[in-house]
């Protein structure tokens, strides 16, 4: 008897990401994640979080959490001691 290809029925019950509740654009509603007024304002659209804003929010999150700052990478170069042109 010849192998068939078929799927099995559990094959199908597959877990779908976050991101595939609207899969064409790969974002997530902004009502499924809790967000500060200042995260809603750096969102293009209001109402939905697409990939890249979601990674540059959590970048923002960690920064607060470990009291970092940003600084531009120049004067980083100059506290470090090297010589950097301006």
């Amino acid at each position: 008897m010849a192998n068939r290809n078929y799927r099995r029925r559990n094959a199908s019950a597959v877990r779908l990401s976050v991101f595939e509740r609207d899969s064409e654009l790969r974002r997530l509603p902004a009502s499924a994640v809790e967000l500060t007024a200042e995260e809603r304002r750096f969102l293009k659209d209001p109402n939905w979080i697409d990939e890249d804003e979601a990674d540059a929010l959590l970048a923002m999150r960690r920064e607060k959490e470990e009291g970092r700052r940003a600084i531009p990478f120049r004067k980083l170069l100059k506290e470090l001691g090297y010589d950097v042109a301006d």
